[in-house]
């Protein structure tokens, strides 16, 4: 005849384990949600368990507080979601050192490099929630902005725009003290200072004509006006307003076949006097 080995078991009622057991003995609850296997564990020489753990069954899930002895991959099944200090909800454990995550909410990580990224635009929506760049160290993509964020971190100017181009259209900007290797305008170019220098070998201008003091209105202001070449002394070319004339610190020679005219009329040249000065020798 054969042998029937019978387990006991709980068809309602409570679930989990039971109460008492026998040692050595089985049961089974069969609730739903509960449906797990018992096991007496131990005697207490009257033939009762000291204890009843959980072996087996559809709804027994393992509870590991370490991973020192565990090897291989952890899989979830079933309705098992937890393992001791989980920081996320979902059904796969990160274990790998280079994982793939997608859409993954990173929340604040308090260290870290990130490189081969692509960002976003930084965006500000017209409520407020600006968007702040307290360093680009390590952003080596483009930084834009759209909408009206107007807040990076050390910024120094205002407006809704980074400048990020090598050559962008600045209007009217206050560029300060402003260094280069080259400079071309196509407008107008006005200079408010006390002193405007020049280094460089060769001046070329193209106007016809050069005003100097065009503030003054009278000959006083524009007295000591003109010229000025320096060397081992000044060398001058200036308006004296006290003799009504061009003055200059210097000999003045013309090149050859040139003459002197006074209005209009050849006073002078390097071999003859002009025909309209007459030399009297008077009488006596």
């Amino acid at each position: 005849m054969a042998n029937t080995i019978r387990i006991k078991r709980r068809i309602g009622g409570s679930t989990g384990a039971p109460t008492t057991l026998g040692s050595a003995e089985l049961a089974f609850n069969e609730n739903s949600g509960g449906r797990i296997l018992y096991y007496g564990l131990g005697d207490d020489s009257f033939g009762v368990a000291t204890s009843v753990i959980a072996i087996g069954g559809p709804d027994f899930a393992v509870t590991t507080t370490t991973n020192a002895n565990m090897t291989g991959p952890i899989t979830s099944v079933g309705n098992a979601t937890s393992i001791a200090s989980q920081t996320g909800t979902g059904t796969t454990f990160v274990m790998n050192t280079s994982p793939t995550l997608v859409t993954p909410a990173l929340g604040t990580p308090s260290s870290g490099t990130l490189t081969n990224c692509t960002f976003p635009t930084l965006n500000q929506s017209t409520t407020g929630n600006a968007a702040t760049v307290t360093t680009n160290a390590n952003l080596t993509g483009v930084i834009t902005s759209s909408g009206n964020a107007t807040v990076i971190a050390s910024q120094t100017g205002t407006g809704s725009k980074f400048v990020v181009d090598t050559s962008p259209t600045l209007i009217t900007p206050d560029i300060g003290v402003a260094t280069g290797t080259s400079l071309v305008l196509s407008g107008d170019l006005t200079v408010n200072g006390t002193t405007t220098t020049i280094s460089s070998t060769t001046l070329a201008v193209g106007d016809k004509n050069i005003v100097l003091a065009s503030a003054s209105t009278t000959d006083a202001g524009a007295d000591g006006g003109g010229l000025t070449l320096k060397g081992l002394t000044d060398h001058t070319w200036n308006w004296v307003d006290a003799t009504d004339a061009w003055t200059s610190s210097e000999h003045i020679n013309i090149a050859a076949a040139k003459s002197y005219y006074i209005n209009g009329t050849v006073v002078l040249s390097a071999t003859s006097l002009g025909s309209g000065i007459i030399i009297d020798g008077g009488t006596f």
